[in-house]
């Protein structure tokens, strides 16, 4: 015992003075693994960086005791995505590098206070690594959409439906106090301006993809281009607006809107300036409130409602909107969205107030008895702006001060500007900032729309934008520096500021996108429903990667992915739900603008984003998600039986996206020159209309439908039946184009030629500002009015310019009838195909409109007019004797840009012409010449500039005719040009170097076609 009692001693102390030695040996070994460190810090810093990602080595903490190695790098090192394979790649490579001593070490990499790891999105995490729960959805309540289309008979349960989404396109045109004028608040380079180019992406494509799958899209500026406007409220309405209702309507407690006496003066809330009426529902009660609008001008207008919420108001409240196209219902969840104006629908409508097919209706049945309905303002149409700016505060003052100077007293000059009248905009509302928007839309001043208290509009503009969102949402959801301000209730989910300022390269190299979004506002890193604000990263990482990975995908392998910056910029830290700013592209680089301009380019930009949305939301909540289709094809029209036809199409497969399958599709139907109406559904990819209307034209369209929403509706087909006994005249839509405008690029001079050719815009464009003006890659930036190279004029920035509607088969077959025929159309994909019986016609139109080859970066060429299935087709036809009316500006130019001989042969033999020259006339006036053609048509005129109702032809052709029974017979009268063809053998041909559809007189069209069909018709020679 007592051995052991002096062995145990000797231990103690043994290991008392190995303590010493142990922590000396465990110091040595942390110097020598820390200067090892030091010593590669170079190396270690350029294998964790990336293009987009500069990180470097902050700090690093060494635990050799348990094998660990904490590296800390600084906030750079976050610009990248990060996914678990990356994880493991860049660990593996630390450890690679710093050799021997630390393979048995654990690698931790830090930076912003958190590990890779937890930088990674929940949506990409794997088993291995945890969802982040902190940075779900909390807000588990009954969503209750605040907007459900009710005839559309369908709920996208995979899409978005019951998701309220804030989006907006960045800057708009604003009030400059320090110069006193109204501007934009970015320079006009390469024929457009940031204010107004992202509006071309957000309203005509993602908005519109957003509703598609359910969401209710919330926008703190104007959405609608029509510039006609008409509101209709019982205070006051527009013109020879009138409110109808039956039943005992009574004032609310809470003010309403009115329209007063525009333009409003800062801090003038309309929405506080009338009266609201309300009603108690009743069972089987027959009142309603009815707003009937008195349209300016025949076309499409936005429709808007107003409200107010109580704390009993009703969730079904059912309107009608009556339009040219039939009726369209919904129900509205009046809880929440009181005190503004909420988008029900775009619509038809017809000039006057017409009351069957033009007017909004309020029904006083809810799902319950004892609800309140409350009934406002109905407003129909975007409008001109009427918020009225001048010089206030410090700017007012300094401008007395510098007159004074000058010896002149404010007083005494009519100029002073603290003594002007306020000024408007006098622009059309949806080119104005956020600021004069959420003014007109009834937001509180100090809390949302003016926080600078008149003094800056270019900070208010993007300060209000978050503080929008804000206020859209539910208590407490709306900071100020005072007390909380109750919203409007409104449960948001995401947020999307769009930009475009993304930098500039010194070549011609992509810029590519950049993507921000921040973790704190008011000291705190989480949102008011306690969720974490790193969700905001989450959301920015899905859209970036998913907008770039499509681009690649589709467009430039190349594209660059710029970094992804936590900072606070106000439109991306001040919104209370997961936010986004995207710098998409740089409108100052020509690179990235070649791509820009392109609306194929947009459509797909604005699907990533979507699609990045629907995954994000889908993860927050645990739930499923289908991405909605693309649009059918091979869509055509074919007789049936009498006064009947079939539709026919075919379903496009996705291949970014195996989910975006069809199930069922929607036809649309118009007719004459009405609005379309609801549509039908079915499942089959064929459809009989049966009795038509002799003589009516109807006009048809599809989408395809799965449970993720609906997809954009092809072309507009047209047929009109009963006209004549005759075979129906096969129209042939091949203007599928649409593209970027033409460019110049040398080492000295680049820029796009929009006078050559100004590109095919989608359905219309609104986003240009003019034709550009400096080509001098030398010229410098010095201020926005002074840009430098890509420097562009300002007369097209109010102009909604016509573009490729996908809707010219409804102008042919009106000319067509106008002859006594009948007719039907199809699409070119199906015509080339061979799924037309060309037998069943003795005449078609082939219609080309501004179709020909175009080449994109990176890409195959598109858009060719008589590729070889064309023109197997075309022959064929003529071969049975069938007659051809070919129309287009580019059916010569087309050729010579195929540069294959073989089809020049087969115009020259099949069509009998040959190309001479483009850009033939500057007039657009064409002399008929031929004896064939009565005296009503001698001339006829094209439109060659800008009109608001039909494309712009900058470059029509002049054409030649091949072979003895071949003959010219009109001429561009400015120069004596060939501008139309004939041929009369043994079928016969008329080729026009001019599309018949860009014709500006309905009576010259009408009797044009006439003649042409009558030289079908008759054997008659020149």
């Amino acid at each position: 015992m007592k051995n052991l009692s002096i062995l145990k001693k000797d231990l103690t102390i043994l290991v008392f003075c190995m303590i010493p030695l142990f922590l000396w040996s465990q110091n040595s070994l942390k110097t020598t693994l820390s200067q090892t460190i030091q010593n590669k810090k170079k190396e270690l810093s350029a294998v964790l960086q990336t293009p987009y990602a500069r990180g470097s080595i902050d700090s690093f903490e060494i635990d050799s005791l348990n094998k660990k190695i904490t590296i800390n790098l600084s906030d750079g090192y976050t610009y990248q995505p990060f996914r678990p394979e990356i994880v493991v790649r860049q660990k593996t490579e630390v450890k690679k590098l710093l050799g021997s001593p630390f393979e048995d070490y654990d690698i931790t990499l830090r930076s912003m206070g958190k590990t890779i790891e937890e930088l990674i999105p929940n949506y990409y995490r794997e088993n291995a690594i945890p969802i982040d729960t902190s940075r779900l959805e909390k807000r588990k309540s009954e969503r209750i959409p605040i907007v459900t289309n009710l005839s559309k008979q369908l709920i996208p349960n995979q899409g978005l439906y019951t998701r309220n989404i804030t989006v907006w396109p960045s800057h708009g045109w604003y009030y400059d106090s320090q110069t006193n004028r109204w501007d934009w608040q970015r320079s006009r380079l390469f024929g457009t301006i940031e204010d107004k180019y992202n509006e071309t992406i957000v309203y005509p494509y993602l908005v519109p993809m957003l509703e598609n799958a359910g969401a209710n899209v919330f926008l703190p500026r104007e959405r609608d281009t029509q510039i006609h406007e008409a509101i209709v409220d019982a205070d006051q309405s527009t013109d020879k607006s009138k409110v109808n209702h039956k039943g005992k309507w009574t004032k609310t407690a809470f003010p309403g809107f009115a329209i007063g006496n525009p333009p409003y003066s800062n801090n003038e809330n309309p929405f506080r300036q009338g009266a609201c009426d309300q009603f108690v529902s009743k069972n089987n009660a027959k009142a309603s409130y009815e707003w009937i609008p008195d349209i300016p001008e025949t076309g499409d207008y936005a429709v808007y409602i107003s409200y107010q919420s109580l704390p009993q108001s009703t969730t079904t409240a059912h309107y009608k909107v009556y339009h040219t196209g039939g009726v369209t219902e919904f129900r509205i969840n009046q809880k929440i969205g009181g005190g503004t104006w909420i988008y029900l629908g775009t619509f038809h409508f017809a000039k006057g107030a017409k009351s069957q097919i033009g007017k909004v209706v309020l029904s006083s049945q809810t799902s319950l008895p004892g609800e309140i309905i409350t009934a406002d303002a109905v407003r129909f149409g975007g409008g001109i702006g009427n918020i009225a700016r001048k010089q206030e505060g410090k700017w007012a003052e300094h401008h007395d001060q510098m007159m004074n100077k000058q010896g002149l007293n404010s007083s005494e000059n009519q100029n002073s500007t603290s003594q002007e009248k306020p000024i408007a905009s006098n622009r059309p509302r949806f080119v104005e900032g956020a600021r004069y928007y959420l003014q007109f839309a009834g937001m509180p001043d100090s809390t949302v729309y003016n926080p600078m208290k008149g003094l800056d509009d270019y900070k208010d503009d993007y300060l209000c934008r978050g503080y929008w969102v804000n206020y859209l949402m539910e208590t407490p959801c709306v900071n100020t520096k005072d007390q909380p301000v109750k919203g409007l209730g409104i449960p948001v989910d995401l947020s999307l500021a769009l930009h475009t300022d993304a930098g500039i390269t010194p070549n011609d190299s992509i810029v590519g996108t950049l993507a921000i979004y921040s973790t704190q506002e008011n000291d705190t890193a989480l949102f008011p429903y306690n969720e974490s604000r790193w969700a905001s990263r989450d959301l920015t990482d899905l859209i970036q990667t998913q907008v770039c990975d499509d681009i690649k995908a589709l467009f430039n392998p190349k594209w660059s992915r710029r970094g992804l910056w936590n900072k606070p910029y106000y439109e991306a830290k001040t919104p209370n739900a997961p936010a986004i700013l995207l710098e998409l592209l740089s409108h100052e680089n020509i690179a990235d603008m070649t791509f820009a301009h392109d609306p194929r380019f947009k459509f797909a930009v604005s699907r990533a984003i979507y699609k990045a949305m629907l995954r994000f939301i889908a993860n927050q909540n645990h739930t499923g998600y289908t991405i909605q289709p693309l649009p059918v094809g091979h869509f055509r029209i074919t007789p049936a039986n009498q006064n009947a036809v079939r539709l026919t199409w075919r379903p496009e497969t996705d291949p970014l996206e195996p989910t975006a399958k069809a199930q069922k599709y929607r036809i649309y139907t118009r007719i004459d020159g009405n609005g379309f109406d609801n549509g039908i559904i079915t499942t089959d990819t064929t459809y009989v209309v049966s009795n038509l209307k002799p003589g009516e034209i109807y006009g048809f369209k599809i989408a395809a439908i799965n449970e993720g929403g609906e997809s954009f509706p092809t072309e507009v087909l047209a047929a009109s039946t009963g006209n004549s006994t005759e075979k129906p005249v096969l129209i042939v839509n091949d203007f599928n184009r649409v593209s970027a405008p033409s460019t110049v690029d040398t080492p000295q001079y680049a820029g796009f030629t929009f006078n050559l050719d100004q590109g095919v815009s989608d359905h219309s464009e609104f986003g240009l500002v003019g034709d550009i003006y400096d080509f001098s890659r030398k010229s410098t930036f010095e201020d926005n009015d002074n840009p430098g190279w890509g420097a562009s004029y300002g007369d097209w920035e109010t102009l909604v310019i016509p573009g490729n509607t996908f809707d010219f088969s409804m102008i042919h077959g009106k000319a067509i009838k106008a002859t006594g025929r009948s007719f039907i159309s199809t699409g070119s994909d199906a015509f080339e195909e061979g799924l037309v019986d060309l037998s069943a016609y003795d005449n078609i139109d082939l219609l080309l409109g501004e179709e020909k080859t175009t080449t994109y970066p990176h890409e195959k060429s598109r858009f060719t007019i008589f590729t070889p299935s064309m023109r197997d087709k075309l022959t064929q036809f003529t071969a049975q004797g069938g007659n051809l009316l070919i129309s287009g500006a580019y059916v010569g130019t087309d050729l010579r840009l195929m540069q294959d001989s073989t089809a020049i042969k087969f115009a020259a033999k099949v069509l009998h012409f040959r190309p001479q020259t483009n850009h033939a006339s500057k007039t657009g006036e064409v002399e008929i010449t031929s004896r064939l053609f009565n005296a009503k048509s001698e001339h006829l005129n094209f439109n060659t500039t800008f009109n608001p109702s039909i494309y712009t032809v900058e470059a029509p052709d002049a054409i030649l005719p091949v072979g003895d029974e071949s003959f010219t017979f009109g001429r561009y009268t400015e120069n004596t040009k060939s501008a139309a063809v004939a041929y009369a053998g043994k079928y016969k041909t008329v080729i026009l170097g001019f599309p018949l559809e860009t014709i500006t007189s309905t009576e010259q069209l009408n009797t044009f076609f006439k003649d042409i069909f009558n030289f079908f018709n008759n054997k008659v020679k020149p």
